[in-house]
């Protein structure tokens, strides 16, 4: 099957092909976050000044460019920005849902920042959970039996064929992850009637949880808010970590207190007749996007004095 998007760069006499793509398909953070503020890696020449070249004269940057502009992504956001736009690449903004611990004392705690009917809310879908005889557990990388490795890799694999993705790891990945990662490595793991039923596998740094992927044997109501966001914010609140990041897209997210964030994105495109379309798209989506955090954060649940 051919996609628009190949039509259209075929239709305007282009080739389309694959050259080739590099990623980590575990987890997607912030460089900024990822490494100390310095690590910065050191190439024969500024990178930034390689891939203007490379823009300038429509080639694409070679593989040690691209490194090097990954480099830059890992300074202060703000620098990064700049630097990366001078070098030509285009800027994309999005929103990430983000929770933020501002020393809560426990979940209950928590909770009292909201509205009522929010809150009631909130101790209704954990009360669904509790009365399907369902319990969650935390399990770190280092104390996962192979059995709960195997079912959590099983989750892995079937929620991606269920969407029609394509799972990258497998069952040997994860006990390397689990040996390697130890503590770093977090299961919120359900079980009913001393049987697995669901699982989310989460990483996490000193100051951040990121929730990343998450499956099912059947559909449990409101399982997948418990496990996917409750667990990891009682995770943070009890070891007062930061911040939890549980993964791109959800506005279903906003009412249980993940507040909107900003998120950025660079591009790097050959064809100036393309590069040209896809800058003014990015300006008229830019103006969307800044409307839009004003409109989510209406849908916080956040009590308002006398709520």
């Amino acid at each position: 099957a051919v996609t628009l998007e190949a039509a259209i760069i075929k239709a305007h006499g282009a080739g389309v092909y694959v050259d080739g793509a590099a990623a980590v398909p575990v987890a997607r953070v912030h460089a900024g976050e990822a490494v100390g503020e310095g690590q910065v890696l050191e190439h024969h020449r500024h990178p930034g000044a390689a891939v203007g070249e490379a823009a300038s004269s429509g080639v694409a940057p070679p593989v040690e460019v691209r490194a090097g502009v990954a480099a830059i992504g890992q300074r202060r956001a703000h620098d990064a920005a700049h630097a990366l736009e001078q070098a030509g690449l285009m800027l994309r903004l999005g929103y990430q849902f983000h929770w933020r611990n501002r020393g809560y004392r426990d979940f209950d705690d928590y909770l009292d920042n909201f509205s009522s009917r929010k809150r009631k809310k909130v101790r209704r879908e954990r009360r669904y959970v509790r009365e399907q005889d369902i319990e969650l557990r935390v399990v770190h990388g280092h104390q996962a039996s192979d059995e709960q490795l195997r079912v959590m890799s099983e989750f892995y694999r079937t929620t991606f064929e269920k969407k029609w993705g394509y799972p990258t790891l497998n069952l040997a990945f994860f006990r390397d992850l689990a040996t390697s990662m130890g503590e770093q490595l977090v299961f919120f793991i359900a079980y009913q009637q001393r049987t697995i039923v669901a699982g989310a596998i989460c990483l996490r740094s000193d100051d951040t949880l990121y929730g990343r992927h998450w499956g099912c044997y059947q559909d449990y109501h409101s399982l997948h808010f418990e496990a996917c966001f409750y667990q990891g914010i009682e995770f943070c609140i009890e070891r007062g970590i930061e911040k939890f990041d549980p993964g791109t897209q959800g506005e279903h997210k906003l009412m249980r207190g993940f507040e909107p964030v900003r998120s950025a994105s660079f591009h790097w495109i050959a064809d100036r007749r393309f590069r040209s379309a896809i800058q003014q798209f990015l300006e008229h989506e830019k103006r969307g996007v800044d409307d839009y955090h004003e409109v989510a954060e209406s849908y916080l649940p956040f009590r308002k004095d006398g709520a």
